[in-house]
């Protein structure tokens, strides 16, 4: 155990031990960035998963609605046509 009266073991490893503490800092704060990298790529995944599948059911659900609507309109020329007498020759 070490006593705060007596002088500390100078070895030579200082340097390295001061290197090998400012690499594993570099280390960590680079984990660091690489997991907020993740956890931003991860939260934008979930944001926009199920967008897609969102458009593409309302983009149909709207374009069926305008084709009953045209079918609706051409439909209604048509018996208009035949009751007013329109001669189709």
């Amino acid at each position: 155990m070490f006593r705060a009266d007596e002088p500390k073991a100078r070895d030579g490893n200082n340097n390295e031990n001061t290197f090998e503490t400012k690499r594993l800092t570099t280390l960590l704060t680079q984990l660091s960035r690489m997991r907020t990298v993740l956890l931003l790529r991860e939260i934008y995944r979930e944001g926009f998963r199920n967008l897609g599948h969102y458009l593409v059911k309302h983009y149909f659900k709207l374009f069926a609605w305008f084709s009953f609507i045209m079918f609706t309109v051409v439909l209604y020329a048509f018996v208009y046509r035949i009751f007013t007498g329109f001669p189709f020759d």
